[in-house]
């Protein structure tokens, strides 16, 4: 099998967002940021998108790079599989490298110069070979050793506003919600704060309501043999008939479908 899903050097354009196969339960992302400027959005939790710019991102976590000109934006890539990763990791004995993928909010690094200059090495030498997978693991490896605590950057959200209304979501997306609950919340009107919200995160409220319930749906199909109307009910959807919809429309496949795959 092949290491990794997708290596991308020097790429350039909009990244593709949350939606469909962009959430996946068995994928590890890096991206490094070249060029170009705007947000990162992990779970709930944004970060700058500026050269030097180093993620690590469980893609099971909703996220979204929101580039504020496309023109200007570039980036290098690395998608692998989780489960090959772990096994290959846990051989050599390094099965703690995995933690920097596992905050919820995913981990970011800014890089100096110097640094940012010797990770855009690596993704080349993965670049030209992306079916070695010893040359993509043992890059790889370098890539998670070279980097130090004191590169790392904790999540910020320049508006207070968007910070409170993804918290409520990430950690409240089972209760009945409505924009205009929000806004009231916000002390603002509804369309400033959707695109507000948009803005710094690449997303509707109402997407990211969506994603966020359908991450937990996910977990709980391929971790628990509860009833497909519980769990509709628990991750907030109004009816079992508009989580299937939805559930299909988003994966491709019904709820007891993704369970017969994914489950355990």
């Amino acid at each position: 099998m092949t290491f990794a899903r997708e290596i991308a050097y020097h790429q350039q354009g909009r990244a593709p967002s949350v939606y469909h196969s962009h959430t996946d339960s068995d994928s590890l992302e890096v991206i490094q940021i070249v060029s170009g400027d705007g947000t990162a959005l992990i779970s709930d939790q944004t970060y700058p998108l500026n050269p030097g710019i180093l993620l690590f991102i469980d893609s099971s976590n909703i996220h979204s790079l929101n580039p504020q000109d496309v023109n200007t934006y570039c980036r290098n890539k690395l998608i692998v599989r989780r489960s090959v990763m772990e096994k290959s990791l846990q051989a050599v004995g390094a099965l703690s490298l995995l933690e920097v993928f596992d905050e919820a909010g995913g981990t970011c690094f800014t890089l100096s110069p110097e640094l940012a200059g010797r990770v855009d090495d690596i993704f080349s030498g993965m670049a030209e070979k992306p079916k070695d997978n010893a040359v993509v693991f043992s890059s790889l490896i370098h890539l998670l050793t070279i980097l130090t605590p004191q590169d790392r950057l904790y999540a910020q959200v320049a508006d207070g506003r968007v910070a409170r209304v993804l918290h409520y979501l990430h950690t409240r997306y089972a209760d009945p919600i409505t924009i205009d609950m929000l806004a009231e919340e916000s002390h603002v009107s509804k369309y400033y704060l959707c695109r507000l919200f948009r803005n710094y995160t690449g997303m509707s409220i109402v997407q990211y309501l969506n994603e966020q319930r359908l991450a937990s749906a996910r977990r709980l199909l391929s971790q628990t043999q509860r009833s497909i109307t519980s769990i509709a009910q628990d991750c907030g959807f109004g009816s079992p008939s508009h989580f299937c919809a939805l559930f299909r429309e988003h994966e491709g496949v019904t709820p007891r479908e993704f369970r017969n795959t994914h489950g355990k």
